[in-house]
């Protein structure tokens, strides 16, 4: 197995590097069309060019890259007039690098500003999803421990039953009474409820034990 420091350190192949750059540029695209339902990581990956560098999304099949391999390859794979900074905007008609840089701003403005409500609310509703599961949890936890404290009482009782059976012997209906103890005083504490336990237990007299 591969550390993941090592892995951290193995460098990608020239068409790999151009396939994450081509990647992130379609899913910043793809993210300033529908800030709206862009995914947050895409949005939180546009903060800083940093960020973009790092940005790890194997939905889309990007993986952290260094900056410098960032730049470089944006210039080499974002070229023509399809991957050029609109005329109207700052530094309109460049491409390459400064031009996924662009991108990269509009996608975090968007998404920002779109995302914010949408944002609080997903929040809250996380939040109550991993409240409302912690609640259902300790139901069923309460539910299995009441099915077993049952199941617990009601083979005492039927044990209890059978140790005064007169087809035993002294040394038998002993044993059984013995096991009996053990276990209630083993267990007495989970079953102190009045409604699971009562007076499941008693010892053979002097005059009856072996």
């Amino acid at each position: 197995m591969i550390d993941m420091r090592e892995k951290s350190r193995i460098r990608l192949s020239e068409e790999a590097l151009k396939r994450n750059i081509y990647n992130r540029y379609r899913a910043l695209k793809s993210a300033y069309s529908n800030p709206q339902i862009a995914p947050t990581l895409i949005i939180n990956g546009c903060k800083t060019q940093t960020a973009l560098a790092r940005l790890n999304y194997p939905q889309y099949q990007i993986t952290p890259i260094a900056r410098m391999s960032l730049f470089k390859y944006a210039d080499l794979v974002l070229r023509g007039a399809d991957y050029q900074i609109p005329e109207d905007e700052r530094g309109g008609g460049e491409a390459g690098w400064a031009y996924l840089d662009w991108l990269r701003k509009q996608v975090f403005t968007a998404g920002v500003q779109s995302t914010g409500y949408r944002t609080k609310a997903a929040r809250a509703a996380r939040a109550k999803q991993r409240k409302d599961a912690i609640s259902d949890k300790l139901l069923q936890a309460e539910r299995h421990a009441l099915a077993v404290s049952k199941a617990y009482i009601q083979l005492f009782r039927e044990v209890r039953i059978f140790s005064n059976s007169n087809h035993l012997n002294d040394a038998s209906r002993q044993r059984l009474f013995n096991i009996l103890n053990n276990a209630d005083t083993l267990h007495s504490e989970l079953f102190s409820s009045s409604d699971l336990r009562d007076d499941n237990v008693e010892e053979l007299s002097d005059r009856e034990k072996v």
